[in-house]
């Protein structure tokens, strides 16, 4: 057996030692266990979990006691990366070509009740209407409109209704003032932090990217920007400081 034939079957392991742990520690009906798994199977080389494995075989040791432990390293690592994605941290929009954990999970809800503003609005919504809000295809639309067409999510929502649980968004409303526009917060503000930043340009009609490309409108850079900074200047993208992000958007 050749190296390549070795590394496959270790990540076969990996990948079934992962998908047990799935099935008993992350239960399918919960969302965040759904995010969990999300993140957790979208690939990758493993090695981590690998390494585990194939140290294992090398001592001679129990390799059916040794999966568990190899996913185990899997998922600690796989924390770190989630953490790494989040607004507060790199804010990527993508992680191994798919959509980073909180860009798939933990916008959704919110775009769907500023767009539709109550639930009985969301649940009458066709797929197609959902496609329209930016930042949701046809694949996310379809899972809006298969949950709500399932049996027992109207009488859940009907009793969550009788316990108080509020069925009207209650965001403010956005102003136009970045409609169209993409912008990138990079490197340290002084006066707002990169979540506040981008709460500002989605406030204003805008869209809060975490990575700079041709279709970036402009980047809003404080202290220390470093590789986002070098590839809008490499691309002609405007670069602005906070004080003209901030005039911009009347702040």
């Amino acid at each position: 057996m050749n190296y390549q034939q070795q590394y496959d079957a270790y990540l076969a392991r990996a990948k079934r030692a992962l998908e047990e742990a799935c099935r008993r520690y992350l239960p399918a009906e919960s969302q965040v266990c759904q995010a969990a798994r999300y993140s957790l199977m979208g690939g990758g080389k493993r090695m981590r979990a690998v390494l585990v494995l194939s140290v294992c075989d090398m001592l001679a040791g129990d390799s059916a006691a040794a999966e568990p432990f190899a996913a185990a390293v899997e998922m600690l690592h796989c924390y770190s990366l989630i953490h790494d994605d989040l607004p507060c941290m790199d804010d990527d929009d993508l992680r191994r070509g798919r959509p980073s954990c909180h860009k798939a999970f933990g916008e959704a809800a919110a775009l769907l009740a500023e767009h539709f503003e109550t639930m009985e609005a969301i649940r009458e919504a066709t797929i197609e209407q959902i496609s329209e809000i930016d930042g949701f295809g046809g694949v996310m639309a379809q899972s809006v409109v298969e949950f709500f067409a399932k049996e027992g999510t109207s009488d859940l929502v009907h009793r969550l209704a009788d316990l108080g649980v509020n069925m009207r968004w209650k965001g403010e409303p956005k102003t136009d003032k970045l409609a169209g526009k993409t912008i990138v917060v990079t490197g340290t503000l002084e006066s707002l932090s990169r979540s506040e930043a981008e709460a500002l340009i989605v406030k204003n009609g805008g869209k809060a990217s975490g990575s700079v490309s041709k279709k970036t409108s402009f980047v809003v850079a404080g202290e220390a920007a470093g590789s986002k900074l070098t590839k809008a200047q490499s691309l002609g993208v405007p670069v602005l400081s906070e004080a003209e992000f901030l005039a911009i958007i009347g702040s």
